[in-house]
């Protein structure tokens, strides 16, 4: 069921960050304006050991990542690497240590870097960073822009940065000409590739996977849904699948393209060839509708995905699994998060929100940040589907992202 029609997408300061894989600092302002008063002590580079780490429970599951936590105050940002083969922590103040502010606008991780985003005159200013060790690069307002030019936002796999935006058309084809700017960290200049003419789709209309870029929009000419790669290896737009209606697609290991309609239809393509694998027919619920691109994991017919809490509460949302052959949940349901906060409430002694969570779902791991009520400090909780406190670790500042090594 090839072809596909996206919204429209007016350029503004809330759409220009739409690439699924950058976290927007959404959470952390609106703790700041609802949640506490923010008050905070100096905090300090340090390692520390047993004696200094918080109460936890054990139990027989073990733990199985190593991890780093990005955590935020108004006055700083901090990088905590955590083993999980002893009670190590090993905590870094970046602004005081390299001079990272903490206005940045939004944070992109990857497995192996940290890359703080700054709005700038014509782009981004970025500080990157390795995680767990000194080596960083910083770069000021990155690819100039011209009077035809919007730039939506900038992202980044590993090995690449890339800003994206929007601007006249450069093919003759009608319509407004979606590009990516390759951004060379050496020379500091920007190779500019033409990806298609039309708008990306809503809020999730970009995704970096590994070293390929994926966009989703629709074509101003023949109203088709699209969704284009970009090899970010050679810089060069790779191919594109063309759908009749909206779509959601996820990608499984680099290897399939899976695609969600609205109408339940699901279908299956090779990411490398483009080519229909299967089709038939999910009934998700509607979980699995909205469009665009959406980043999330597999594990043999099941799909990390993410379901909606009743609400007003505390909690939007949470992780749960989808049998991708039946549609149903087979892990998580909209009570899992509520009743590990209670858990972790009698356990910690104190009131806690959650921030931001992480998951694996080959090793089953789930690793959730979490605020102390009224104070700007919070911590992690190592846990999985069955709600099991694996690890607390208590951290300055408020848990803004989680990578799992």
């Amino acid at each position: 069921m090839k072809v596909n029609t996206l919204a429209q997408i007016i350029p503004n300061e809330s759409s220009m960050y739409s690439l699924k894989t950058i976290k927007i600092l959404y959470i952390y302002r609106a703790m700041k304006s609802k949640i506490l008063p923010l008050f905070f002590a100096t905090f300090f580079t340090f390692s520390c050991t047993s004696d200094d780490m918080p109460p936890q429970q054990e139990t027989d599951v073990p733990i199985a990542h190593d991890i780093s936590v990005v955590s935020i105050s108004d006055t700083a940002i901090y990088e905590y690497n955590i083993l999980r083969s002893d009670n190590t922590v090993i905590g870094t103040d970046l602004t005081a240590t390299y001079g990272l502010s903490p206005a940045f606008t939004y944070l992109n991780t990857t497995a192996n870097k940290l890359t703080f985003y700054t709005t700038a005159s014509n782009s981004f200013d970025i500080f990157q960073k390795e995680i767990g060790n000194s080596n960083i690069q910083v770069y000021d307002d990155i690819c100039d822009r011209s009077a035809d030019e919007t730039h939506y936002f900038a992202g980044n796999s590993d090995e690449k940065i890339v800003q994206i935006g929007v601007g006249a058309s450069t093919t003759g084809a009608p319509g407004p000409e979606l590009f990516v700017k390759f951004f060379d960290p050496q020379t500091l200049n920007c190779k500019k590739v033409a990806v298609g003419n039309g708008y990306l789709a809503s809020q999730q209309g970009a995704l970096i996977y590994e070293e390929s870029l994926y966009m989703a929009y629709q074509d101003f000419e023949t109203d088709l849904y699209v969704l284009a790669i970009i090899d970010l290896a050679t810089e060069e737009r790779s191919g594109d699948i063309r759908f009749e209606m909206p779509y959601t697609i996820a990608i499984k290991e680099g290897t399939e393209l899976h695609t969600f309609f609205q109408d339940d239809t699901y279908e299956v393509y090779d990411a490398n060839s483009y080519a229909l694998l299967s089709e038939g027919v999910l009934m998700d619920n509607g979980v699995l509708g909205a469009e665009g691109l959406l980043d999330t994991v597999f594990r043999d017919d099941g799909i990390l995905v993410f379901i909606p809490y009743q609400q007003p509460s505390e909690i939007s949302s949470g992780p749960a699994v989808m049998d991708l052959k039946t549609g149903d949940l087979i892990q998580g349901n909209d009570t899992y998060l509520f009743d590990l906060r209670r858990a972790l409430i009698d356990d910690l002694g104190y009131e806690i929100f959650f921030t931001s969570f992480t998951v694996n779902l080959e090793t089953n791991a789930i690793v959730c940040g979490f605020l102390r009520a009224g104070e700007v400090k919070g911590g992690v909780v190592y846990t999985n589907f069955d709600g099991d406190i694996l690890k607390l670790v208590e951290i300055e500042g408020i848990p803004l992202e989680i990578v799992l090594q």
